[in-house]
């Protein structure tokens, strides 16, 4: 049985009024062009590409030019329109003798992703609600999740976010693989207008159901501001959606952290992550903008050697994907290394000093990395400042940079005086496209 034809329903919320793009348009966003389609034909065909054939649309602002548009050429999408704005949650009871999961969908994100592989997380997960999250650009005014080590939800941070709020870049991106079996606690609730994330999602948090977070790094972005919008655009034109696709390979930019994006404090003290060099702004702003995903790869074994707690080092990353975030940059993954192989150490955990294969210049955090987010090895690059990390990029079969480091002398390694240089390098290089 094919699942998607037979038992999913797409249903895409199109009711909102798009106050912050009214400067460049009020028409709904749904119909914001994108070369010769508007914005609802893409998620369409995406859609159809999927094998989604059941599609629903809810509207609500100006939805008579959402009409007109479906009958000359969506003409097999079912319209409903809200009587009244009953909120991205609310309006799901227009849809109540719906026998089929819902997979929801926000009316105003470009995107493409493999709805199969969510499908199949979903059901081995055991999950009531999906939601598909990733790290975006502007955290800092997104609903944020919150989640364990085996993706389940433990909350929601919802925006406007407090002062001095630490966090780790994963955010919501609008869509949602909802169960048939929720749509009944829709029902029973007494607000005329409901919001999903802030109110329903909370609800079932409450409830105790299985809410797990799909990570993917395939492209979705809103475009719900002018600037969205127009950065949308510029993607859809080099088709970036597309080249982000799960499917495909892609290449990354894989980074060393001490040294490459701090100052390294050397092997006594625990280097701040905070502590950025003036050029790693800049540079991640062009990795993110580019083809390439931005993967930090790092040995921290001052847990090991009982310098700092694993609590302390996880929290510093968060510190430093908040401070990113703050200037609406991001990386895509990190991994990293605790463990130290030999004792020594006052204070030292025992449970970490161990022989691994994560801990460069073994290649297990770049072999996870590779799975993860299937990435083209053979088009990545390794950017480090030490021996360390030009042989674990060798044996990665990755091609090696080095920075910061003048005394380096390994013949024939590329080496470039900082990380500003070395992304410019890369971006220019045969490989981008």
């Amino acid at each position: 049985m094919n699942y998607f034809s037979n038992n999913l329903t797409a249903v895409i919320i199109a009711g909102g009024q798009g106050k912050r793009v009214r400067s460049i348009s009020d028409k709904p966003k749904c119909l914001f062009k994108y070369k010769k389609k508007f914005l609802l034909e893409i998620i369409y065909e995406k859609l159809i590409y999927n094998d989604i054939k059941d599609i629903i649309l809810i509207t609500g602002y100006k939805s008579h030019l959402i009409e007109k548009k479906i009958k000359k050429k969506l003409k097999n999408i079912k319209l409903i329109k809200e009587p009244f704005p009953l909120g991205t949650a609310g309006c799901l009871k227009l849809i109540l003798n719906n026998d089929k999961d819902i997979l929801l969908i926000f009316g105003d994100l470009l995107f493409d992703i493999d709805f199969k592989k969510v499908f199949e997380f979903h059901k081995k997960k055991k999950s009531d609600l999906t939601i598909l999250v990733h790290p975006n650009a502007h955290p800092y005014d997104s609903d944020l999740v919150v989640k364990n080590s085996k993706s389940k939800l433990i909350k929601i941070i919802k925006k406007p976010h407090r002062t001095n709020l630490i966090y780790n870049n994963l955010v919501m991106m609008g869509i949602f693989l909802v169960d048939k079996k929720l749509l009944h606690l829709i029902k029973n609730q007494k607000n005329k207008n409901l919001d999903f994330t802030k109110q329903f999602i909370v609800t079932l948090l409450k409830k105790k159901k299985n809410i797990f977070c799909y990570e993917t790094r395939e492209y979705c972005k809103d475009m719900g501001t002018p600037n969205r919008y127009y950065q949308t655009l510029k993607d859809y034109k080099v088709r970036k959606p597309l080249i982000f696709n799960s499917q495909k390979k892609v290449p990354a930019i894989f980074l060393d952290r001490d040294g490459v994006i701090n100052k390294d404090s050397g092997p006594l003290i625990y280097s701040n992550p905070l502590d950025l060099y003036k050029d790693v702004i800049l540079s991640l702003k062009l990795i993110n903008k580019s083809n390439y995903l931005s993967v930090l790869i790092t040995n921290q074994p001052h847990v090991a050697k009982g310098f700092i707690t694993m609590k302390y080092l996880i929290n510093s990353f968060k510190k430093l994907e908040t401070k990113l975030g703050d200037n609406k940059i991001f990386l895509d993954k990190i991994y990293f290394c605790p463990h130290y192989p030999f004792s020594g150490f006052k204070g030292e955990k025992k449970k970490l000093k161990i022989n691994c294969n994560c801990r460069k210049p073994k290649i297990g955090l770049l072999l996870k990395a590779k799975k993860d987010l299937n990435i083209d090895m053979k088009k990545s690059y390794f950017i480090g400042n030490s021996e360390v990390d030009y042989v674990t990029a060798l044996k990665a079969g990755v091609k090696p940079i080095i920075v910061r480091n003048k005394s380096f002398n390994i013949k024939g390694v590329l080496k470039k005086d900082n990380l500003l240089q070395a992304v410019k390098y890369v971006l220019k290089s045969k490989n981008h496209g």
